[in-house]
């Protein structure tokens, strides 16, 4: 069952995603029969590889608490990003700034393992940080372009805190 629902809900996904590639029929427009195909057998292949090791329970997704905060994620993660880019263009336009490039330890009090790697993923989409290693028992080492070492904490914390409220809400 679980691996149906997930299935099924990639495959909402999916349709939600290629809606770009429809026909127009008359005033209707309806989605190119390929498109559809592909997008249920990728969606069972998915679900029936992954879904056991992968999703604990597909039903939390269908809470609209969740999508609300993954909206609100997006857009704080985007702001941050924009952030991260103009400070890692900072240090390129001013090359008589020092990079004193630093790996930093954090911990996390997401429980799951995959909140945890959701929230590594989206910090390596940001310009001058890399999540380096994910641990079982919480903790995530992050290299940051610049690192002060009397503030390093605070502005590792800075990073990782504003986004570890909403992925908790949106991975549960």
């Amino acid at each position: 069952m679980k691996r149906l629902l997930t299935a099924i809900l990639l495959f909402i996904f999916w349709v939600l995603l290629s809606f770009d590639a429809v026909e127009q029929a008359g005033d209707i427009y309806v989605w190119a029969p390929s498109d559809l195909i592909v997008g249920a057998v990728a969606s069972l292949f998915v679900a029936f590889i992954l879904a056991a090791p992968v999703v604990a329970s597909p039903i939390k997704f269908l809470n609209p608490v969740r999508w609300l905060a993954l909206f609100v994620y997006l857009w704080t993660f985007l702001y941050n990003m924009i952030l991260s880019g103009v400070n890692a263009a900072y240090f390129v336009m001013h090359s008589e700034t020092p990079i004193k490039p630093g790996v930093v330890r954090l911990r996390t009090r997401l429980a799951s393992p995959a909140a945890r790697a959701f929230l590594a993923n989206t910090m390596n989409l940001r310009p001058g940080l890399l999540a380096v290693d994910v641990t079982d028992d919480g903790f995530v080492q992050v290299h940051m372009l610049s690192v002060d070492p009397a503030r390093m904490r605070e502005e590792a914390m800075r990073l990782v805190g504003s986004c570890e409220d909403l992925v908790e809400r949106v991975m549960g």
